[in-house]
């Protein structure tokens, strides 16, 4: 499991899938791997994964390059996602367009970029039961992440390249100076 973002940041949620983290049996093989994050030692998620008992299974790597993360991406089976609130969620676009389906929240703009249940799951914020539940039916099912990691790529491709950006910023200036004036 792949947590991308700041872990200093309580809004990413990195607490939720260290909790998640925690409800999957060990048996799982389930590890977190915590990349990004502030230039200062990290505090929350190593105290909070220490508080769970699991820091064996939790592995920060903190920052790294542009072509590590991309490594980073292709390696994992699931990104986790949890934020409380996200404007448009960028790991989880990276992520999906390296094929790798994400877990997420529904904090924010995550449910527009990740299709529930077809390029990933989406649970609802602040809820580590949920989120365990998906990342373990994940887990358990290596065809579907596979499935699920193309589907996210072609998604990826379709709406989120800058050509698709461009165009629809364009077309939603089209419409707004079109528009009557009231």
């Amino acid at each position: 499991l792949l947590f991308v973002g700041n872990s200093e940041d309580y809004n990413k949620g990195v607490i939720y899938a260290l909790r998640a983290l925690a409800l999957l049996p060990a048996s799982s093989g389930a590890r977190l791997y915590i990349v990004g994050g502030p230039a200062r030692e990290l505090r929350v998620a190593p105290a909070e994964a220490a508080r769970l008992g699991i820091e064996g299974r939790v592995t920060v790597a903190g920052r790294v390059s542009g072509d590590e993360l991309v490594g980073w991406y292709r390696r994992a089976q699931v990104l986790v996602s949890p934020s409380l609130y996200e404007g448009f969620g960028l790991p989880a676009a990276e992520a999906m367009a390296c094929g790798t389906p994400v877990a997420a929240s529904d904090g924010g703009a995550l449910p527009e970029v990740v299709a529930d249940g077809e390029t990933g799951c989406i649970v609802p914020a602040r809820d580590a039961r949920a989120l365990a539940d998906s990342l373990g039916e994940l887990l358990a099912s290596p065809e579907r992440c596979r499935a699920m990691g193309e589907a996210g790529r072609r998604r990826v491709l379709e709406r989120f390249t800058w050509q698709e950006t461009a165009g629809a910023t364009e077309a939603l200036y089209r419409e707004v100076i079109a528009r009557p004036r009231a």
